[in-house]
């Protein structure tokens, strides 16, 4: 299991960069072929950026290794954005997830 509060070491999942952190577990996990089970209990704040940087890049580089994702701790609000997520991965592709990033990166500059 993977605990979203233990890999970015604080209770709110706002920045792109601490979703990076998220996408990099993600990817070891996926590479030794555990079964992957994303835990966001303890989290105060996630950010639609924090999702996109994780596991938004996890379904636009691998959308059938990121179907095997599970998901626990989520609110049904989380759970509507989780998806909004997914459908942007894989239907508005790449340039939309970059330009964000990019957008989020000169706003914390």
């Amino acid at each position: 299991m993977i605990t979203v509060k233990n890999i970015i070491g604080k209770s709110i999942a706002v920045l792109s960069s601490d979703g990076l952190k998220l996408y990099n577990a993600i990817v070891e996990d996926l590479a030794q072929n555990n079964p992957i089970v994303i835990d966001f209990d303890g989290l105060d704040q996630i950010t639609s950026s924090f999702l996109n940087a994780s596991i938004g890049k996890i379904w636009m580089n691998a959308p059938d290794l990121a179907e095997s994702l599970n998901f626990k701790g989520t609110s049904t609000s989380l759970k509507q954005r989780i998806e909004l997520v997914k459908e942007n991965a894989l239907n508005k592709g790449k340039s939309q997830l970059r330009d964000e990033a990019i957008r989020e990166y000169m706003q914390e500059a």
